[in-house]
């Protein structure tokens, strides 16, 4: 149960980070709200500066912080509490992605077209005010299979979906946006954080379905 529930968490958080890679767009903050079906919500923060990306959540107590930096190819999750962080190079295939949802690619967003690119077809649905935004709906669907996957309320100013409900009920909402120059420290690594090895990470965890309940 708890791996499923990170799993999910961490897929709605790379949702919004995949719309969030324009160079152009402002910087800003915002809060995050998220919620899977059955369970309780995920509260937490997210902020993005030049192409640099930082999401911050707290799951059974845990703080984790994921940090993408597009221009240099590179993610960071790092674990608070245990003073470690992982590193994945973005050019590669995640290994942890076997284990879980599989995330879309990062990419530039086009506003008119946010699908481009993608392995998904879009269909705009029409404009609406969420979260005290102005946002235009879309329809994301597999070009493959034609079935219907997200709807996704995406920022008419700033390239960042204000609102995401995928096919199962899950929901991310970015809330309080505020545009603003972010800290660089924002994004770095804590000092004396100690880099935890990701594929022995993965050789070491036992086989068997990802989302099976953990103690």
């Amino acid at each position: 149960m708890i791996r499923r529930r990170l799993s999910a968490a961490a897929f709605l958080m790379l949702v919004v980070a995949a719309l969030a890679v324009a160079q152009t767009s402002p910087e800003f903050s915002a809060d995050m709200q998220m919620k899977t079906k059955g369970e309780e919500a995920f509260n937490g923060k997210i902020y993005f500066a030049g192409g640099k990306i930082r999401t911050d959540m707290n799951t059974e107590g845990q703080e984790m912080r994921h940090i993408t930096d597009v221009n240099a190819q590179r993610a960071y999750t790092i674990m608070v509490g245990q003073n470690m962080y992982m590193e994945h190079d973005l050019k590669q295939p995640n290994p942890m992605a076997a284990r879980g949802p599989r995330t879309p690619e990062l990419r530039k967003l086009d506003l008119n077209n946010p699908c481009a690119g993608t392995e998904y077809s879009c269909k705009r649905v029409g404009a609406e005010s969420v979260n005290g935004r102005s946002t235009v709906k879309w329809d994301f669907s597999l070009k493959q299979t034609g079935k219907h996957e997200m709807f996704m309320w995406v920022d008419q100013k700033i390239p960042m979906a204000i609102r995401t409900l995928l096919a199962d009920g899950s929901q991310i909402d970015l809330l309080n946006l505020k545009e603003g120059r972010q800290d660089p420290t924002l994004f770095q690594i804590p000092s004396g954080y100690q880099k935890l090895d990701m594929g022995n990470l993965m050789r070491g965890m036992p086989a068997g379905d990802p989302d099976e309940d953990q103690d």
